[in-house]
């Protein structure tokens, strides 16, 4: 992208999504343990898993979403120069 800001789809598409596959790796052990002891107490662990997944996926696109348009707001409104009068 040509634009000050530098925001790129495919950025925050990777990211998201490595932030999920992370969520997911971690919690693949844990499920699998859980399971182990008691299938519904597996099944609560995959569903936290999923709604962690969700969670690290908005955390991460909002978090890369608002540094592009505070960098954004940033280039339209320069800081005024305090020497200048």
């Amino acid at each position: 992208m040509s634009g000050g800001a530098g925001f790129s789809f495919i950025k925050l598409a990777l990211a998201s999504l490595s932030a999920g596959l992370a969520v997911l790796v971690v919690s693949l052990p844990l499920i699998w343990l859980a399971s182990n002891v008691h299938r519904w107490l597996g099944l609560i662990v995959a569903l936290a898993a999923i709604v962690g997944i969700v969670a690290a996926i908005g955390f991460v696109a909002n978090r890369t979403v608002d540094k592009a348009a505070r960098s954004l707001r940033e280039a339209d409104n320069p800081p005024a120069d305090p020497n200048h009068r």
